[in-house]
């Protein structure tokens, strides 16, 4: 015995259609409304204070061959200092 089942097609139905563009529209409108610009605040550096130093750095300092600085030499907040002796 045989059941004779009739296909269906795959077809949406209004409420299916209506619930895709709520989500399209809801989407669409987060976009539009969403900022577009990121907002960032900047903090000035007061570099006055830094006229002193020839380095600067703020993750430590390498030399690797003979350098002759004439200021200062600072590091902040990695006080790794290499290849400069003396200390």
């Amino acid at each position: 015995m045989k059941l004779k089942i009739p296909e269906m097609g795959r077809r949406r139905t209004l409420p299916g259609l209506l619930a895709s563009a709520l989500a399209a529209t809801v989407a669409a409108t987060m976009v539009v409304l969403s900022p577009v610009q990121a907002v960032a605040i900047a903090t000035p550096v007061p570099l006055a204070t830094a006229a002193s130093f020839s380095v600067l750095a703020g993750a430590g300092v390498t030399n690797t061959g003979p350098t002759v600085i004439s200021h200062d030499l600072g590091t902040h907040p990695n006080p790794a200092i290499t290849g400069f002796p003396p200390r």
